[in-house]
């Protein structure tokens, strides 16, 4: 067993939201989609709580229907539409890799935690150019599998093979917090994403921008 993985703190950081603005290809994807499907909606939909959410959970609301077969069929649609171009549709947020660098600096371990799927974002993450600070890509499975926070921080922790006090969370959406307070970890909620400040009632703490998250960070791992 490595003892330097059990004494270096770990830092997940969720993609969508938190590291990068990926709102238009995701939504270019979802109504696309959605067309396919025959579903209409509004020129000025909003779909921006659909970012960050399981794409079954996202397809149940709009399709209306449980049947697991429709539904796959939906989440399929997206992806086949998102890799083909739109999941590159991205930017990275003013100030997240200063505060990368700085966390990698003072020595701790930074992980991707997204409920996208693994392999997208392992791709998105390879054309940016953040991907050195990554230790590891960690997502969910083609077929579901840790699409929710709770299961993938969970799965984090035992691959990472770290305790819950040495780890925090971060992102922009209450599936971030919510699943890092399910394990006993500190879950930061960023609001310069797409999420909204009243989301965060699990949050430890709550930042604005990404500057403040080095020294936020400290004292949570400080205090623990």
């Amino acid at each position: 067993m490595n003892s330097t993985i059990l004494t270096q703190p770990l830092v997940m950081l969720d993609l969508d939201g938190t590291i990068i603005d990926s709102q238009a290809g995701i939504v270019s994807s979802l109504r696309g989609s959605l067309i396919e499907l025959g579903v209409e909606v509004e020129d000025n939909h909003d779909f921006t709580w659909c970012i960050g959410s399981s794409l079954w959970d996202i397809y149940k609301h709009y399709l209306d229907t449980s049947d697991g077969r429709r539904l796959d069929y939906a989440v399929a649609l997206y992806r086949e539409i998102y890799r083909s171009g739109p999941m590159f549709d991205y930017h990275v947020y003013d100030g997240i890799e200063w505060a990368m660098t700085q966390l990698v600096n003072r020595g701790y371990r930074l992980v991707l935690a997204t409920a996208k799927a693994r392999e997208y974002a392992a791709h998105v993450v390879a054309s940016s150019s953040f991907a050195s600070m990554l230790h590891h890509v960690y997502g969910s499975e083609l077929d579901g599998t840790n699409v929710h926070k709770a299961d993938l921080i969970a799965h984090v922790l035992r691959s990472e093979d770290v305790a819950p006090e040495r780890a925090v969370m971060i992102g922009d959406r209450h599936h971030d917090v919510d699943g890092a307070a399910a394990n006993r970890v500190a879950g930061i909620g960023v609001t310069y994403g797409y999420g909204h400040p009243r989301e965060f009632t699990a949050a430890y703490a709550v930042v604005d921008r990404p500057h403040d998250l080095p020294d936020v960070i400290a004292s949570i791992i400080a205090s623990s």
